[in-house]
C-alpha cells in the first residue's frame, strides 16, 4: 500500500498533516522536539535566497538567470536526492504513512516546495489527490 499525498496551506490542521517548513523544524528543535518532516524541507540558503533575503549563495552555486522558480526547483531537488541518501528512514517512514498532507506558508503549490515533493513522493510510489 502507499500512501495517499495531499498538500496544503500551513494552517491545515487535519490528523495527517505534516509539516515541511524550515521554521517549524527550526521551531520544534528550539523546543526539544522531534522535527519528522525537516529532510523534506528546503536548505535555509536556497529558501531565504528565494525569498530575497540576501543570503550569501554556496560556492559553486550560481544566481539564477531566469525564472527564479525554475532554479529554485532545480535546487531543491538536488537537496532532495541528497536527503533520500542521508535520511532514508525518515523517507521510508513518510513513504509508509496511510496518508500525508504536506505543508507549508506559501499560497501557491505550484510554485513551492510542497507541490516539488509531491512530486517526488509519486516517483516514489505514492499517489497525490491534490491541495487542500
Amino acid at each position: 500500500m502507499s500512501v495517499t499525498i495531499h498538500t496544503a496551506r500551513y494552517n491545515y490542521r487535519g490528523d495527517d498533516r505534516f509539516d515541511i517548513t524550515f521554521r517549524g523544524a527550526r521551531e520544534a528543535r528550539k523546543r526539544g522536539l522531534d522535527a519528522p518532516g525537516e529532510p523534506f524541507a528546503p536548505p535555509g540558503w536556497l529558501l531565504h535566497y528565494a525569498k530575497g533575503y540576501g543570503v550569501a549563495l554556496p560556492q559553486g552555486v550560481a544566481p539564477p538567470t531566469g525564472d527564479l522558480f525554475a532554479w529554485y526547483a532545480e535546487h531543491y531537488l538536488t537537496a532532495m536526492r541528497a536527503s533520500y541518501k542521508a535520511h532514508r528512514p525518515a523517507w521510508d517512514a513518510l513513504l509508509g504513512r496511510e496518508e500525508a498532507t504536506l505543508g507549508c506558508f506559501c499560497a501557491d503549490p505550484a510554485q513551492c516546495h510542497r507541490g516539488l515533493l509531491a512530486g517526488i513522493l509519486v516517483r516514489c510510489g505514492a499517489t497525490y489527490l491534490g491541495e487542500r
